[in-house]
């Protein structure tokens, strides 16, 4: 199959758009995925460097169909482009340039059944069920809560509160990862 072979309106318009980066913003179910996968095999099939070919989405879904689509589309060189979500690329990017081991800290993302037990225990002291992921999403943004307000250390007693009860929460929760094996062993626990 060739890269513009059914697709048509903006979805080919995106495909074959000669500009270089290009960002797409829409909404869920317009189509996206398939876009770029076309304007990925386009490139490919001109003979670009699939090395240097690096698609982006929010989604581990979205990246992981990317992948897929481009591998069935049969692109001379889909399984060595890189299709990865933002979060991971921005991960990686701290990992290769050393930041973790330079400021001696370690990532800790929260999953989403974290987010729910976080909110449970701490509910009680901040406000209820629905100010805990309000706080948790203001921490997120370094307590900028709005585009004018500068990112940075808490200055509110209730958010220099709340961040310390959610690293002392981390800390007493931590994942796999982050216990060093001679505190599997000492503690019973299973190595993952």
């Amino acid at each position: 199959m060739t890269w513009q072979e059914g697709i048509v309106g903006v979805q080919l318009d995106i495909a074959r758009e000669t500009r270089s980066p290009l960002h797409v913003l829409a909404g869920p179910g317009t189509g996206k995925t398939l876009a770029m996968m076309r304007r990925i095999a386009r490139l490919l099939e001109e003979g670009a460097d699939p090395k240097r070919i690096l698609a982006v989405s929010f989604t581990r879904t979205a990246a992981r169909d990317l992948r897929e689509q481009l591998l069935q589309l049969g692109a001379r060189g889909a399984e060595t482009v890189a299709a990865t979500t933002l979060h991971s690329l921005c991960f990686s990017a701290l990992l290769a340039d050393a930041v973790f081991d330079a400021t001696q800290r370690r990532a800790r993302p929260l999953i989403a059944f974290e987010i729910n037990q976080l909110t449970n225990d701490l509910k009680d002291r901040f406000g209820g069920k629905r100010e805990v992921p309000k706080l948790i999403d203001a921490y997120d943004a370094a307590w900028a809560r709005l585009q004018h307000e500068t990112a940075g250390a808490p200055t509110a007693a209730a958010d220099l509160a709340f961040e310390g009860a959610l690293l002392d929460w981390l800390r007493y929760h931590p994942t796999p990862h982050q216990i060093a094996p001679h505190e599997l062993a000492a503690n019973g626990r299973h190595r993952w």
